[in-house]
């Protein structure tokens, strides 16, 4: 069960990191070659959809892999991973929303804010994945 959910956990985590780097690309491509719909709606589903979701069943599945194997709940790597977790959750309320809203609205000057947002999430995501590739 546990070699399971650290399956998941891992598979879900490479799928993360992808959706995250996808959303820096579609940021990226609306800001260069200006605001496009698709682009921003494309960015809305990512980044206010499926990335929080996609972060919360990793999280969730490997507390549940966690707990399953035994390990004490005082280990820095369960808590780094809540923090980021909470990071990430704070990071699309304040930054990616209402940069993906104003942009949506037609606020041109929100391109280079969606960016920050997009970039600022994978740092986060890249940060995650690379403490747990060096575990």
């Amino acid at each position: 069960m546990v070699t399971g959910l650290i399956h998941g956990h891992r598979g879900l985590a490479y799928l993360l990191v992808l959706s995250s780097t996808v959303s820096v690309v579609l940021a990226l491509v609306n800001a260069l070659q200006g605001s496009k719909p698709g682009l921003v709606k494309a960015g809305t589903v990512l980044g206010r959809r499926v990335e929080p979701a996609l972060m919360g069943i990793v999280a969730l599945i490997g507390g549940g892999a966690w707990v399953a194997a035994g390990f004490p709940l005082a280990t820095p790597y369960l808590w780094a991973g809540v923090l980021a977790l909470v990071l990430q959750g704070a990071l699309v309320g304040m930054l990616t929303k209402p940069a993906l809203v104003r942009l949506a609205d037609g606020d041109a000057e929100a391109r280079w804010r969606w960016v920050a947002a997009a970039v600022a999430n994978v740092v986060i995501v890249y940060g995650i994945f690379g403490v747990m590739q060096a575990n």
